[in-house]
């Protein structure tokens, strides 16, 4: 295998600084250092040396080291929010001033006291799209129409996504089956918190989730014989990651192929450019895309035909909305090869009556589709967007 759990490793550990120093990346080996190296499952008495970079690490000729895929997923995010996040507890400062200068120092609006008392008195967040400039003035026009706000279960968020919506009784009614059908209760608690959590709850647990598995990783299992379909790709952030199980290959479908890619992602590509095929294709079609001039659009069955694909692991999807289409076609797929999944849910449909409906839709949908299939639920951000559901094979399930 390449990679070794950093988690396996004692505090004698060098760090190759020539890696860090080129990915302009050096506030990850203080990061390391103090979450990860500290959780050793056992005590050895070597010294190793961590690398980051494949090309460092098989040119080496240094006996005990460490090969570590960084996930750079949400690079100005996760990573960097937990270095944030270390520094503001340093200060002794409350949960709430913690937030405050959390979202201030990404570039949000600062809590007023307006806000905190919607905060506490309805339990609402702040939202960029219901309050103006620097006076957070709600939008609604009347206060008839605030109370039947409040009546009916609007939520305000930091966000566009769940900010303001009405959970008819159909959506509840659909989140109830949802939530009877996760396989464990964390999930269970993770996905009631994604949609009714408090916002300093959904804080807390984003903050409580940072020490452990990066977005797309949580349940899956790989192995060296894996193949695995990667749907939506820009930056690449989590490939190293993927090939980091030294799987038999890797499938990334983006129309932006690997032109976007990270500089520290590019170079784990271009080493193991044998185990990768890059599909500059939009996958059912490009509204919603990043990258929008003279699209070719394909789907997951003229993909596997094509490239005479025997074998499917898991098909990870975030893909601006389009995992609704993708659903569609995986009847058929599951049934071949029974894929381990690991899908975004958390996207806006604005062709739906209800805008959100993804987050109960979605899942109800897999249900039907994956039979003798756990089902859990990740979430990976502050606020309520960046939700993932895992569909695992029952016989896959580590």
């Amino acid at each position: 295998m390449i990679y070794n759990k950093i988690t396996q490793i004692n505090k004698n550990v060098n760090f190759f600084d020539e890696d860090f120093k080129k990915y302009q990346i050096e506030q990850f080996k203080q990061i390391i250092a103090d979450n990860f190296l500290k959780k050793r499952f056992f005590s050895i008495k070597k010294t190793y040396t961590l690398f980051i970079s494949p090309k460092s690490y098989f040119k080496s000729k240094l006996k005990s080291k460490i090969l570590l895929p960084i996930n750079l997923d949400k690079f100005d995010g996760k990573i960097e929010n937990l270095f944030i996040i270390n520094e503001l507890k340093k200060k002794n400062l409350s949960k709430l001033e913690i937030l405050q200068s959390f979202l201030s120092m990404k570039g949000k609006k600062k809590i007023y006291f307006i806000d905190k008392i919607l905060m506490k008195l309805f339990r609402l967040k702040i939202s960029k799209h219901y309050f103006y400039r620097n006076f957070y003035l709600i939008t609604l026009k009347t206060m008839k129409k605030f109370k039947y706000v409040i009546k009916n279960g609007y939520f305000l968020g930091k966000s566009s996504y769940n900010c303001f919506f009405f959970k008819s009784k159909k959506f509840i009614e659909d989140f109830k089956i949802v939530y009877s059908n996760l396989s464990d209760s964390e999930s269970k608690k993770t996905y009631k918190t994604c949609i009714f959590g408090h916002p300093s709850t959904l804080f807390n647990l984003f903050v409580k989730k940072l020490k452990k598995n990066n977005q797309y990783f949580d349940y899956i299992n790989l192995n060296t014989k894996s193949v695995v379909i990667n749907c939506g790709v820009d930056k690449g952030y989590e490939i190293p990651e993927y090939l980091s199980f030294n799987i038999q290959h890797l499938y990334n479908i983006d129309p932006s192929g690997n032109k976007f890619l990270h500089p520290y992602v590019q170079t784990w590509s271009d080493f193991f450019k044998k185990k990768i095929t890059y599909i500059n294709k939009a996958l059912y079609d490009d509204s919603n895309c990043y990258v929008h001039k003279n699209n070719q659009t394909t789907n997951l069955a003229s993909i596997i035909k094509q490239h005479k694909i025997n074998k499917i692991d898991l098909i990870k999807a975030d893909i601006e909305g389009g995992e609704k289409k993708l659903i569609e076609e995986l009847p058929d797929i599951v049934k071949n090869f029974r894929p381990q999944l690991s899908l975004a849910i958390y996207h806006v449909d604005d062709k739906m009556i209800n805008r959100f409906c993804h987050l109960t839709y979605l899942p109800k949908k897999l249900f039907q589709i994956c039979k003798n299939y756990f089902f859990f639920i990740g979430h990976y951000t502050w606020d309520r967007r960046e939700t993932i559901i895992y569909c695992i094979p029952k016989e896959k399930y580590n």
